[in-house]
């Protein structure tokens, strides 16, 4: 087959440059020769796709960059102290590189198989499982759940996001120059091309500017949705197979799948099986095991400390189990862990930034505070005293965008703000160095509650 041949000649001339490229950025040789391998074997079933799409060399330094960030978050977890020899001067080849012998097409085709037969051993576990206990019905049901269906294209119009997040409100998801018409939902995260949703029958729907939509399965009511930083792949942790999955967005393909623990007997806030976070490729769960930290395309999970509320840009946020309105950040990196005020958290992309909210006796969303991550000093977070929050999101950069309701526009003064209040919000942008603020547009609420996209 010419796919084979083309494989085969880009292996053959490719090879040492590309474990030259891993030797250049600080892999030892070994190490190198591991993350070319691994980027060759996730890229080897979806060759036809990378070579149609012109740019092979970009596909493949993609995987480079993933494989060497993923080894980089490995030995950091493991606090091992690794030797790793740079290139020789004047851009010449390591003495180890001198005699470089590419892997054989073959090699790579049986560690694609192996991988296959990995992935499907745990599937095949599943459905016999069903075939036990309910019989063929129950097999055609989880079956049916493990793939991706299209589902009816949503309505789209052309429309200038307002706002510097995507953002969703009276059934309206509005990207940057595109407005979706979506049902209601409960979850939502900004992806390559489109968004990713969970909506409030706990289905995992992939959607694109041309409001092609696919169901990528069902999710736990507690989990949430994650992407990775570059926003090219999606994470979620299907309900019917009790699986992390790490899907690829641009292809809809499952790159790889971690079996989460089940938790025994009556559902608790702290065994149930459920997605917390994502920081890069970094996986964050909770199952009957424990918090724990999975790496797609590494051998095993690594524990996390418990009560994990969020982790973005190497820096964790922690609940105080013996304080409900204290949390602890541990920024990494040597630094000190710092307490902040807050019942729940949420970091901004680097890590720089925490937002923090209580509850209060005026909103659903409760107090704001915004602190700096290093030093747990308080920044302005824009907010007046007449404003109810009833939504919040760090970022893009060194801002905030809130969903606010003005105390005189309430029914009755000192009221307490819910999700059904008619409005009007104030959709607002505040830089959070200076306080200052700007309404980006004024909304009537008139459907389900407002989201702001990570």
């Amino acid at each position: 087959m010419r796919e084979d041949g083309d494989f085969d000649a880009y292996l053959a001339a490719r090879w040492r440059t590309l474990v030259q490229s891993l030797v250049e950025r600080g892999c030892s040789v070994p190490e190198a020769e591991r993350i070319a391998l691994e980027a060759l074997v996730r890229l080897r079933p979806r060759w036809r796709t990378v070579r149609a799409a012109g740019d092979v060399d970009a596909a493949v330094h993609h995987e480079l960059d993933a494989g060497v960030e993923r080894r980089r978050r490995a030995r950091r977890r493991r606090r091992v102290a690794e030797a790793t020899p740079g290139a020789a001067p004047g851009g010449h080849l390591p003495p180890q590189l001198a005699g470089q012998v590419p892997p054989t097409p073959q090699a790579i085709a049986r560690e694609v198989r192996a991988r296959r037969r990995r992935a499907r051993r745990t599937a095949t576990a599943v459905t016999v499982a069903l075939l036990l206990v309910a019989g063929l019905t129950g097999w055609l049901l989880a079956r049916d759940t493990t793939g991706a269906r299209q589902l009816a294209r949503a309505p789209t119009s052309a429309g200038i996001n307002p706002a510097p997040v995507a953002w969703y409100a009276n059934g309206s998801l509005h990207l940057d120059r595109v407005v979706i018409e979506l049902p209601p939902m409960r979850d939502l995260a900004l992806v390559s091309g489109g968004a990713v949703y969970v909506d409030a029958d706990d289905t995992v729907v992939l959607v694109d500017v041309l409001g092609r939509r696919t169901r990528l399965g069902s999710t736990d009511p507690d989990s949430r949705v994650g992407v990775s930083t570059d926003r090219r792949r999606l994470f979620f942790l299907d309900a019917r197979s009790a699986e992390l999955v790490s899907l690829d967005v641009a292809t809809r393909e499952v790159e790889d799948r971690w079996a989460v623990v089940p938790a025994e007997g009556p559902p608790s806030a702290e065994t149930t099986p459920a997605l917390l976070a994502v920081d890069g490729d970094q996986v964050f769960y909770r199952d009957a095991t424990g918090t724990r930290a999975w790496t797609p395309g590494e051998p095993d999970t690594a524990p996390v400390a418990p009560h994990l509320l969020d982790a973005a840009g190497g820096v964790r946020a922690f609940a105080d189990p013996g304080e409900r309105s204290v949390v602890w950040l541990a920024p990494g990196g040597g630094a000190s862990p710092v307490r902040v005020i807050g019942a729940d958290a949420q970091l901004s992309e680097d890590g720089r930034r925490v937002l923090t909210r209580a509850k209060d006796d005026l909103s659903v969303f409760g107090t704001v505070r915004i602190h700096d991550v290093r030093t747990g000093r308080p920044l302005p977070t824009g907010l007046g005293s007449d404003d109810r929050v009833i939504t919040a999101r760090l970022g893009p950069r060194d801002t905030v965008t809130y969903l606010v309701a003005r105390a005189q526009d309430q029914p009755r003064p000192g009221s307490f703000v819910r999700l059904s209040f008619a409005g009007p919000w104030q959709l607002r942008t505040c830089a959070i160095a200076t306080g200052r603020c700007t309404v980006r547009a004024k909304i009537r609420s008139s459907g389900p509650p407002p989201l702001l996209a990570p």
